[in-house]
């Protein structure tokens, strides 16, 4: 119950990113993330792998305590914890990689 509903309010938060960007009384860290997500699509794609992982993180080890044992549950935390790593690490590469430009991230 607790991951469906994080990840529906992660559907509806990429609606309100999508409409962010045009929206003039936006606030400036909305308009920039909405810019940032559309201008990288490889760092939005980053991001969403990232939030879905936070969401299904305590489902899918409960599920693989109750079918597969203690020993492959630490297996799975391992996968996704490297998941969220390479994830984290690739946002803030890009992120860092377009914080170089000398310009206004967005147009005012």
């Amino acid at each position: 119950m607790y991951s469906s509903v994080n990840l529906l309010g992660l559907y509806h938060d990429s609606l309100f990113t999508k409409t962010a960007w045009n929206d003039p009384g936006a606030s400036l860290s909305n308009r920039y993330v909405a810019y940032f997500s559309q201008a990288f699509p490889l760092y939005k794609r980053a991001a969403t792998v990232l939030s879905v992982l936070k969401n299904l993180e305590v489902l899918l080890e409960m599920i693989s305590q109750r079918l597969t044992g203690p020993q492959h549950k630490w297996k799975l935390v391992l996968l996704i914890e490297a998941c969220k790593y390479g994830s984290r690490d690739l946002s803030l590469l890009l992120f860092f990689a377009a914080c170089s430009h000398c310009h206004h991230p967005f147009r005012d």
